[in-house]
Formats: C-alpha cells, structure tokens, sequence
C-alpha cells in the first residue's frame, strides 16, 4: 500500500496566476498528482486570474523539478502526461513575448486584447473531446493577454 503525500509544492512561492497557495496532492507509487486547476492537459489553456505568467512559470518550474510525474489528473478536463508542464511552461513565455511587445509598440491593454493572437501551435486540436472548449478557447486567451498587461503595468512582469 501506497502513502498519498500532499505537497505544497509552490513551497514560499505564491501561486499568483491561479489562487494564494496551490495544494497538489501526490501519490509517489504511480506518481500520480492531483492538480486541481493548477495544471490541466496540455491541450488546454490556463486563466490567469490574478497575475501574469511569470509567477505561473515559476510555480509550474518548481512543480516539475520537486515532484517526479508521470500523470496529471487535473481539475477539469482530460487526465494528463507530465509533458503537459512544459508545454504550458511554453504558452506562458510566449504570451509573455507577444503582449511585451504589443504594449512596447503603444498598444493599450484592450488594443493588446484584439491584437495579440493565439499562435497556432497553442490552439486545441480540432479531435480534442470537449465540444465547449473551443468555443471558449479564445476567451481563455483573451483573459490571459489582459491579465499579463495590467501585470506589465503593475511591475510584475519584464517588458522588452
């Protein structure tokens, strides 16, 4: 028999881009985490409710490197392989890229909102088996281009 380890795996770091604190719950014999909202597939998108990415790139990095997983239940959606961290590692450098270089170039947040696309490769494969995401997909984005210029604006975040 297995001992479950719930981890707080953030461990000082404030997992701003979700809530204050995220707990992840560990089973080390299947390396199976339950993750909450935290982490979902790597089809998906994050909502960067309350910061930018860099404190969710931060959070995710320490997650990987503390933790040994092979598996990802997540709060919502499809379970997930723990090469769902490195690609929501990669969405949130390079949305941190397009909105700096949006606001470098004068745009206003809600010019960047319109401006700043998905790039294709972060897009939900058309087999992906919830209908209801692809309609929301955009919004996700769209939250997340905001979220992370109000970051620039508040010095959380670096600019070009």
């Amino acid at each position: 028999m297995s001992t479950l380890a719930a981890a707080l795996c953030n461990s000082g770091i404030s997992d701003r881009a979700t809530r204050q604190g995220t707990t992840i719950v560990y089973e080390p014999e299947t390396q199976t985490a339950w993750t909450g909202n935290f982490l979902g597939n790597k089809h998906t998108l994050p909502m960067l409710l309350e910061a930018g990415p860099l404190p969710y790139i931060e959070t995710v990095t320490k997650f990987k490197t503390t933790l040994d997983v092979r598996r990802i239940v997540p709060g919502h959606g499809p379970m997930a392989k723990a090469d769902a961290a490195d690609r929501l590692i990669r969405y949130l450098y390079t949305l941190q890229e397009d909105v700096a270089e949006a606001k470098a170039a004068g745009l206003s947040a809600e010019a960047a909102v319109e401006a700043v696309p998905l790039r294709e490769e972060f897009h939900l494969p058309w087999w992906f088996p919830a209908p209801l995401l692809h309609k929301l997909e955009p919004n996700f984005h769209r939250l997340n281009v905001l979220s992370t210029y109000r970051s620039m604006e508040a010095g959380g975040g670096t600019e070009r």
